[in-house]
């Protein structure tokens, strides 16, 4: 191996590097905004918020609105436990 072979190996190195250290920004950035909305989705069906989407619905089906709301809240903090932990599914290929 010759020295112009090394210097491009190692530029090669770094754009990977750099370009993972991005996607790894952008995943991160992508999950909290993700947590957040379920969260959020989860309060706002127990809130009034959505009173007028649900209006015509019985009374008797209600409880269908709030389980909807449980399972988005429990799926936010699983998601966010996930980010937390750092568990990804993702598989990269290491060329």
């Amino acid at each position: 191996m010759d020295q112009q072979d090394f210097r491009r190996n190692t530029a090669t190195e770094a754009h990977r590097r750099k370009v993972s250290n991005t996607n790894a920004w952008l995943g991160l950035i992508f999950g909290i905004f993700m947590v957040l909305f379920y969260v959020a989705m989860g309060v706002l069906l127990f809130t009034p918020v959505f009173n007028v989407l649900f209006e015509g619905m019985a009374a008797g089906i209600a409880w269908i609105r709030y389980l909807v709301a449980v399972v988005l809240i429990i799926y936010g903090f699983y998601r966010g436990y996930r980010l937390w932990k750092g568990v990804s599914y993702e598989y990269v290929d290491e060329d």
